[in-house]
């Protein structure tokens, strides 16, 4: 599992990094595309529940996802709406 950080692209869960306030743009989603794409190119579908984040977070992702060649499945709303379907989601993926 990865959390999508505008300061540290995709950041695996278990990393420990100190406290940042950076919120991401344009420019900087531009910048962290070929960074997220060697990581997302070791898996066959992503995964990305949305927790509320801002729009531009999925189309990052989306962007480094179509450049790689990998499915995205996109889903969630507001703060944790629809994380009951995480289960289905990734069975869904797997079965793909």
């Amino acid at each position: 599992m990865y959390i999508l950080s505008a300061e540290h692209g995709l950041l695996h869960s278990e990393k420990i990094t100190k406290p940042y306030n950076r919120i991401i743009d344009e420019q900087r989603c531009l910048e962290l595309i070929p960074k997220l794409k060697p990581i997302i190119k070791n898996y066959d579908t992503i995964v990305f529940f949305k927790a509320g984040a801002r729009n531009l977070y999925e189309k990052c992702l989306k962007s480094a996802c179509d450049e790689s060649n990998v499915k995205l499945i996109s889903f969630g709303f507001g703060f944790m709406g629809g994380i009951n379907e995480l289960e289905g989601k990734i069975n869904k993926a797997e079965k793909e």
